[in-house]
């Protein structure tokens, strides 16, 4: 009677083949125990109050979305200005979390969702990043166009669909006229304003999305033009000279940054079907016109045949 005397008895079957069996979680399918003895462990595990319940569904997703924005909040601290360092803190917190929850509060909070949001975000931070060297390695950082590199590779792409589609390429090869004297008379900040300011009017003549300007280094830009003709070409060669004379009538130094009146010298060359020249042929045959435009007086355009690059008021590009 002493041995049975405020303590609980469950009755069962325990004998092995006897009785229904029971899987104890977490232990592989052989670890079997029968119904008695499970029944014996749950009731212990009420008994000493460490029954562990799920957390409410409402206040999970609640706690799982606070984590899951925890990161921008440490992004504000200036210890955690890169996203990446409150990201990692917050999934290591995370997991300290729902253990804490588990041993302290016998609570369960599954910590998989709020992990699966951090590391989702994680990755679209890591992928912006990688975009955005990609796109530093292949922009110019004064004006923000291409670079050499990227001029590169889009002219030999360029010139192998032109080859496929018998579509016609012009190729703009241009110099500020006397660049040096400018940086000379003026000063670096008006040659990099006069650089900035022919960035913009390049862009705004080479508005479809195949258009490609590029910065190529010092006073030398590029305005690659997929299936344009030559007199298309030459018509927005044309209109470029009719944007710096314009540029030229504002009066300088008015704001920050304004650029000085100046002028610019164009090559053009335009890639016709047959022609199996590559994209080292297309380029120096633009800058060979544009040497010429330089020696014939400057502040014009030159095609490639040598002779003043032909305009007209009814050229479209195709």
């Amino acid at each position: 009677m002493s041995l049975l005397r405020g303590n609980w008895v469950v009755v069962g079957v325990n004998a092995t083949g006897m009785g229904p069996l029971a899987r104890a979680p977490g232990q592989p399918p052989t670890a079997s125990m029968s119904g008695a003895e499970y029944q014996a462990n749950l009731l212990n595990m009420l008994l000493k109050d460490a029954a562990i319940t799920p957390m409410a569904e409402g206040w999970q997703a609640a706690l799982a979305a606070l984590v899951a924005g925890f990161p921008l909040l440490l992004s504000i601290l200036p210890a955690f200005r890169r996203i990446w360092l409150p990201t990692v803190a917050t999934m290591a917190g995370t997991l300290l979390l729902s253990v804490a929850l588990l041993r302290f509060g016998h609570v369960w909070f599954s910590p998989v969702p709020a992990l699966l949001v951090l590391a989702l975000g994680a990755s679209l931070w890591i992928y912006r990043l990688l975009r955005q060297t990609h796109k530093q390695a292949q922009s110019d950082a004064l004006t923000g166009l291409a670079n050499r590199t990227r001029f590169d590779q889009a002219l030999d792409q360029e010139l192998r669909m032109a080859r496929r589609s018998g579509q016609p390429l012009s190729l703009l090869v241009m110099d500020i006229d006397h660049f040096k004297q400018l940086n000379d008379s003026q000063g670096h900040a008006a040659g990099d304003a006069a650089l900035k300011a022919l960035g913009r009017i390049l862009r705004s003549r080479a508005r479809r999305p195949r258009d490609l300007v590029a910065r190529l280094g010092g006073d030398e830009f590029a305005v690659l033009l997929p299936e344009t003709s030559a007199q298309a070409a030459a018509t927005i060669a044309t209109t470029l000279h009719v944007d710096l004379a314009n540029l030229g009538r504002k009066p300088h130094g008015t704001n920050a940054g304004s650029a000085p009146p100046f002028t610019a010298s164009i090559g053009i060359h335009t890639h016709m079907t047959g022609d199996d020249a590559g994209p080292e042929d297309v380029f120096d045959r633009a800058d060979a016109a544009l040497y010429r435009a330089k020696q014939t007086g400057r502040n014009r355009s030159v095609s490639h045949t040598g002779e003043p690059a032909p305009v007209g008021t009814s050229a479209t590009r195709v």
